[in-house]
């Protein structure tokens, strides 16, 4: 079920909260119904299953998921993307860790509040080192308009995006280039063991990343593509 209702929202954005309400109100009576005229349980799985297939806005497949992932941050819920990226640093956490991570995001903690953060900001082409006042991301003339396209693209993409706490996101709000935001990344994930920040700031192979751009935003999107498939699969 709530694979269903993640991979639901993601896709069907613009239907209206008193349309969705109702949607899963009747999606639930369906449900119910089956159950109940159902004795023998293995088959109660399969009615669920088959239930949620025919429905009218049927079960997104890996594909609609993919291409959703790409743009996660233009039209969908903040929270539903936070509630995400947790999830997935829950899957991506070694066991031992993850009561640290639960206590160092719980209300006690008064750096528990989580921003979503761009790595490549989204006024990327303006960014500049406010000491220096050097272009943060640059881009060559020669591939301009290529690789603008594609940057425009990815900065609202879930291979793009991470979670701060409000205090630190403050703090890296003061700089938008990479290697001075990779010190804040390596903070927070030294205070918390969160993985979505070391996957920021080494690529898969454990080499210290000295950039961030297209090709390592796609291969992060496309690992937590990979991830968010495992923990919310299609049937």
């Amino acid at each position: 079920m709530e694979s269903y209702i993640v991979r639901y929202l993601l896709c069907y954005p613009e239907i209206q909260g008193w349309e969705r309400q109702r949607h899963f109100r009747d999606l639930r009576n369906v449900l119910v119904s089956n159950c109940r005229s159902e004795r023998i349980l293995p088959t109660i799985a399969d009615n669920i299953l088959e239930t949620l297939r025919n429905e009218k806005n049927k079960w997104p497949n890996n594909k609609q998921i993919q291409e959703v992932l790409k743009t996660v941050y233009s039209h969908w819920s903040k929270t539903l993307i936070a509630y995400i990226l947790l999830k997935i640093e829950c899957e991506n956490t070694e066991s031992q860790h993850r009561y640290e991570l639960l206590r160092s995001l719980s209300e006690n903690n008064p750096n528990s509040v989580l921003t979503l953060e761009h790595v490549m900001p989204r006024g990327w082409e303006n960014a500049k080192d406010p000491e220096t006042e050097e272009t943060c991301w640059p881009i060559t003339e020669k591939e301009y308009d290529k690789k603008a396209r594609a940057r425009d693209h990815l900065v609202h993409s879930i291979g793009n995006l991470t979670v701060l706490s409000k205090e630190l996101n403050n703090e890296i709000s003061q700089t938008e280039k990479f290697s001075k935001k990779k010190d804040v990344y390596e903070k927070y994930a030294k205070i918390t063991n969160i993985s979505l920040a070391n996957d920021i700031i080494f690529d898969n192979l454990g080499h210290e990343r000295d950039k961030w751009d297209v090709e390592q935003i796609v291969e992060r999107e496309d690992k937590m593509f990979e991830l968010f498939c495992k923990i919310w699969p299609s049937p």
